[in-house]
């Protein structure tokens, strides 16, 4: 595989990160959604069993929408700049 090649592979993978990170935060406003429209609902020891794994799930997740996931968007610009100006100059 080429610079060429590289370059247009990592512009591919640039775009798809920033769509499945686009899906990821609407889908995960839906699961939250819908977690308070059931929350009044269950109240028992299973939920109590759900949330101390939910929680943690969650905090992971959000953690990746609100800074991760958006830094390795960055990281993978500066890349892709790099090979630009490796390829084709300043």
């Amino acid at each position: 595989m080429g610079m060429d090649d590289v370059y247009n592979t990592m512009n591919i993978f640039e775009k798809e990160l920033e769509e499945f990170n686009n899906n990821l935060k609407t889908s995960f406003d839906d699961v939250q959604n819908h977690h308070q429209i059931v929350s009044p609902l269950w109240d028992d020891s299973m939920r109590k069993e759900y949330d101390s794994i939910w929680l943690s799930l969650e905090e992971k997740i959000n953690q990746y929408i609100s800074i991760e996931g958006g830094n390795y968007v960055e990281v993978l610009i500066e890349k892709i700049e790099a090979i630009k100006g490796y390829l084709y100059g300043n």
